[in-house]
């Protein structure tokens, strides 16, 4: 009855009582539902219960949340500088301490798409720990119109080079290429061979 429930407000584009079930329904799969129909209503008021869903006990639920924040950095009206600085320090927080590989990367993910330049900094620290990952966030990020930090270009040059996996190369120079930077030149047309 919850799960049609949630996706009733969501279809009526109404949080109703979202915020509710994403943080006291006894079963995961309710919250989680919940986290991404708050997500997918972009409401910047939802920033509060999104980053409480960042540390739910349940590896799904946080990665809904994760999820959810993505989405609402994202939104069609720009978030207000507190919902932001409220996300951003929460994802800073709960990625150091996220056991779960999936949430984890989609904690990443939500880094690119909040895109403020402290999430854009640790992007850049975490080409050396999930170079693929990071990379595609740090690609995405830009089209919010965030800056690559200085030292992310001789990083993500490191990372074009044919010694590294697909994944990672093609997540470096996909950063590359949407910076449209001159100083990605060298590296790209390398990527190239």
């Amino acid at each position: 009855k919850e799960l049609a429930t949630i996706a009733e407000l969501e279809d009526r584009r109404a949080p109703g009582n979202l915020a509710q079930l994403a943080t006291s329904s006894d079963d995961p799969a309710v919250r989680a539902r919940a986290f991404l129909a708050l997500g997918r209503l972009q409401e910047p008021s939802s920033a509060s219960v999104i980053v409480k869903g960042l540390a739910d006990t349940d590896a799904r639920v946080r990665m809904e949340a994760a999820f959810a924040a993505g989405l609402l950095g994202q939104s069609w009206v720009p978030l207000p500088v507190d919902a932001k600085t409220l996300l951003t320090n929460a994802l800073l927080e709960r990625e150091t301490v996220e056991t779960d590989a999936i949430a984890r990367d989609v904690m990443l993910e939500a880094m690119g798409r909040v895109a403020t330049p402290a999430l854009m900094e640790r992007l850049v620290d975490r080409l050396a720990t999930a170079p693929a990952r990071a990379g595609l966030a740090l690609g995405v990020a830009q089209y919010s119109k965030a800056v690559l930090p200085a030292r992310a270009f001789d990083a993500l040059s490191a990372l074009t080079v044919k010694s590294q996996p697909d994944a990672v190369r093609f997540g470096a120079t996909y950063a590359l290429v949407i910076s449209k930077n001159a100083a990605a030149r060298t590296a790209l047309l390398a990527a190239l061979e």
